[in-house]
């Protein structure tokens, strides 16, 4: 072992602690010392612009061996789709853009596809496709329909490629949704699906659940467990090779985004998902009341007018 190398620990410059254990790993065994970007106190994202993997690597590398004083290690990878022309690739943090709501995403979908190409957008509620057909407007290669994941009832080998945005973790049945996406798949046809990852890697969302249980402390809401609640990488690749798929690959992606105030991402957090349900029905605490002690803690957490937000997703893509 280099003596100069237990010495001088090198910076590994990711947020992933996934990644962050797998390049420590790496660098351990040749005999090298590792800090993480927590242990050396940084928190400031790096935006990466770089046209490459190798300009956003190298760049992040930079940055953050200026901020730290260490010698840094950095990577950049993505998603490449085969239907999308190895679409999102180096943007796959950036694709379509920040705050994007479905018919933002069909929008970017339509846009990215082939003038002889066709999109079918589903959701199983019909109010939510009447809101995205409304915002999107007519377009020829456009169709909408109400479908269940579990059991779509679409004809077998219809389609080469599938994108689920933040659904499956909704899903009954979560190998079956599975099943049906490969039995909808021409041979060799993409699914590109992405789900949030832990809790604890989205303090925003861990943020509102730690605030919103303690107002029931003997039963508590239980929402906020489902859409956190297939951040398992392996167990993820396990499901989707169970269902047919022969490869598949995932990346963790690190985001950042801003509310406009602490107070209006309180009531986003509490109003803008279905545990505003599960406190109506228990009815013991004023929604007002966990809004306001929310805000307090954002606040006090992580900023204000406008409070920056970090946000963690794996993307999964499987042939």
């Amino acid at each position: 072992m280099n003596p100069a190398a237990a010495a001088s620990p090198l910076l590994i410059a990711t947020f992933n602690p996934g990644k962050a254990r797998e390049l420590a790993a790496l660098v351990e065994a040749a005999g090298y010392a590792t800090r993480t970007l927590a242990d050396a106190g940084i928190r400031e994202p790096y935006e990466e612009t770089g046209a490459t993997y190798e300009e956003n690597g190298g760049g992040k590398a930079r940055h953050y061996a200026r901020l730290s004083g260490l010698v840094t290690i950095a990577d950049d990878s993505g998603i490449e789709v085969d239907a999308l022309q190895g679409e999102p690739g180096v943007r796959s943090a950036r694709y379509g853009g920040p705050g994007l709501d479905d018919a933002g995403r069909t929008r970017r979908l339509l846009e990215a596809l082939p003038r002889d190409a066709s999109l079918l957008a589903t959701d199983l509620n019909l109010a939510m496709v009447e809101h995205a057909r409304k915002a999107i407007g007519e377009d020829p290669r456009l169709s909408w329909r109400t479908a269940d994941m579990c059991a779509t009832e679409l004809p077998d080998a219809s389609f080469d490629a599938l994108v689920c945005q933040f659904g499956l973790m909704f899903a009954p049945d979560k190998d079956a949704a599975l099943r049906e996406a490969r039995r909808v798949l021409e041979s060799g046809g993409t699914l590109l699906a992405n789900v949030w990852d832990a809790i604890g890697n989205n303090r925003f969302a861990e943020l509102a659940n730690e605030v919103i249980t303690g107002f029931f402390p003997t039963d508590p809401p239980t929402f906020y467990q489902v859409p956190f609640g297939l951040s398992d990488r392996p167990r993820m690749r396990e499901m989707l090779r169970a269902a047919g798929f022969a490869e598949v690959r995932d990346e963790v992606l690190p985001l950042s985004s801003t509310s406009p105030s602490a107070d209006e991402l309180a009531r986003g957090l509490v109003e803008g998902n279905p545990v505003v349900n599960e406190i109506q029905t228990r009815g013991t605490a004023p929604i007002q009341e966990i809004e306001r002690k929310l805000a307090d803690r954002i606040r006090t957490e992580m900023g204000d007018r406008p409070v920056p937000v970090r946000l963690q997703a794996i993307v999964f893509e499987a042939r």
